[in-house]
C-alpha cells in the first residue's frame, strides 16, 4: 500500500513540474500583444459610455469613432468589422459575421454603413481613431436596428495556424443600437423548423424560434417537450431563462438528449415560453 501512495506522489509531482511551465508561457503570450478600444462622444471626441446609442432621423448622417490604443513596443493590425446583430445557439447576442440574414430582416445595420471590414494598423506606443459613417434611409423604420463593432488582432489566426499550441485571442465588440423613436415593439415570436441535430458528438432536438420585430429581447423563457405523436408521457425536456434575442434574428433551441438514444419514429414537441413576460406556446409534430 505505502509503495501505491509513493507511486502515486511521484507522478502528481512530474505533472506539477510539467504542467506549470505550459501554464506560464501561455498567460505570457497573451500579455505580450495587448490593446483596447474607447467609443467617442460625436461632438467632443472624448470617451463615452461603452457603446453606442443613437436616436436618427429619416435621411441624416452620423459618424462613429473609435480610439484603437495600442501601448505594445510595436505596431499591431487590428481587423475592424461591422456586423449586424444576431443570437447564437446558446441564446446570447452575438456580433459575429453570419453567412444568412434573417428573413425577417429588411433593415439592417450593415445597410446603413458603407464601412464592412478593414485592418487598422496602429503603430507601437501609439493611438488611432476610427471613424464608421452611419447613413440613414430615407424611408423611415420602426424600432431598434442592432448592429456592432468587432476588434480583433489580425495576427492571431496567423500565429495559430503555425502553431499547435493553444493561443488566446484578444477581441472587443461595441454594440450599435439605432432608433429613429422610443416606441416600444411588442414582442412576436415564431416556431420555424424542428429538427435532430448533434453538437459536440451528442444528440439535441432542435427548434429554431424566431424574433420576427425589431425589438431586443432582454429575457427569453423556454420550455420545450418531446413526447410520441399522439403520447401524453414527457420522453424529451428542456428550459432555459435568461435567454436574449437580437432584433429580427433567429436561433436553434436545443434539448440535449443526455445520452438518451434517440429511437425513430412520430413526435410532438411543445414549447411554452415569454419573451418579455408576453407568452407564447407551439406545437409541431
Amino acid at each position: 500500500m505505502m509503495k501505491y501512495i509513493i507511486k502515486l506522489l511521484m507522478m502528481s509531482m512530474l505533472l506539477t513540474v510539467v504542467t506549470i511551465p505550459l501554464v506560464k508561457a501561455s498567460e505570457e503570450n497573451a500579455a505580450a500583444t495587448n490593446f483596447s478600444v474607447t467609443p467617442l462622444n460625436e461632438k467632443t471626441l472624448k470617451p463615452q459610455s461603452s457603446y453606442f446609442d443613437l436616436k436618427l432621423s429619416p435621411g441624416s448622417n452620423k459618424k462613429m469613432t473609435v480610439r484603437i490604443d495600442n501601448p505594445n513596443d510595436e505596431a499591431i493590425k487590428v481587423l475592424v468589422e461591422a456586423n449586424n446583430g444576431s443570437t447564437n445557439d446558446n441564446g446570447i447576442t452575438s456580433y459575429l459575421t453570419t453567412k444568412k440574414r434573417d428573413t425577417t430582416l429588411k433593415v439592417a445595420f450593415s445597410d446603413m454603413t458603407s464601412f464592412k471590414k478593414e485592418t487598422i494598423t496602429v503603430p507601437k506606443n501609439a493611438t488611432k481613431n476610427v471613424v464608421v459613417p452611419i447613413n440613414v434611409p430615407q424611408e423611415s423604420f420602426e424600432g431598434v436596428v442592432l448592429g456592432g463593432l468587432r476588434f480583433s488582432l489580425e495576427d492571431d489566426d496567423k500565429k495559430k495556424a503555425e502553431t499547435s499550441t493553444v493561443t488566446s485571442k484578444i477581441s472587443y465588440t461595441i454594440g450599435v443600437l439605432l432608433k429613429e423613436s422610443d416606441e416600444a415593439i411588442e414582442p412576436k415570436m415564431k416556431l420555424n423548423a424542428v429538427q435532430v441535430e448533434q453538437r459536440n458528438a451528442r444528440n439535441y432536438i432542435s427548434a429554431n424560434l424566431q424574433n420576427t420585430v425589431p425589438r431586443i429581447i432582454k429575457k427569453l423563457e423556454v420550455n420545450a417537450r418531446v413526447y410520441k405523436e399522439s403520447g401524453k408521457k414527457v420522453l424529451y425536456e428542456g428550459n432555459a431563462t435568461n435567454l436574449r434575442m437580437a432584433p429580427h434574428s433567429n436561433f436553434n433551441y436545443g434539448i440535449n438528449l443526455d445520452d438518451q438514444p434517440l429511437i425513430a419514429g412520430k413526435y410532438r414537441m411543445e414549447i411554452t415560453g415569454k419573451a418579455d413576460g408576453v407568452p407564447f406556446s407551439f406545437k409541431r409534430n
